[in-house]
């Protein structure tokens, strides 16, 4: 039985065309994918540290995937590094396995910067990567930061919705 496929890395998913990714840890490691898609920064959500671009292209949140885990108070931070770093090229947001803490921080973003509701911004990911999965916390999180940005809650976030 052929081999080859077992051998394929799957890319990161596009999130933005040709500017923000989303992706998991083996991927952020992999120096092929990171030059085919001219990724010039990464911001990694795992406790893995992955020192693979110079310190002010590299912001590492080290945070478990736990639904008590705190990732709010990290999406300021993490908006102002993805919206500086867009200017000059892609970037790759990942996690361990890229479903869970990847996917939270990439719709605090999109949330932040396309000025979506938690809704838009779990349907638009969703449709990008259709495994992708926040735990309850993160999820929690996600409808407060909903609130900060809009001053409001706008999304239903009870079962079995999200």
């Amino acid at each position: 039985m052929p081999q080859e496929l077992d051998n394929l890395q799957p890319y990161p998913v596009e999130i933005l065309p040709a500017k923000l990714y989303m992706g998991n840890f083996k991927q952020a490691c992999d120096q092929q994918i990171l030059k085919d898609l001219k990724i010039k920064a990464q911001v990694n959500i795992s406790e893995q540290p992955a020192a693979l671009f110079a310190e002010d292209k590299l912001l590492h949140i080290s945070v478990p995937d736990s639904p008590s885990a705190d990732l709010f108070s990290s999406f300021p931070t993490i908006c102002h590094f993805i919206d500086a770093q867009l200017n000059y090229g892609a970037l790759l947001v990942f996690s361990s396995l890229g479903i869970s803490r990847s996917s939270t921080v990439t719709m605090a973003y999109l949330m932040h910067s396309s000025q979506f509701s938690l809704k838009e911004a779990w349907e638009y990911v969703q449709k990008c990567k259709t495994n992708m999965r926040p735990n309850r916390g993160f999820v929690k999180q996600l409808s407060d930061w909903e609130t900060q940005i809009y001053g409001t809650t706008i999304t239903d976030i009870s079962e079995p919705n999200y």
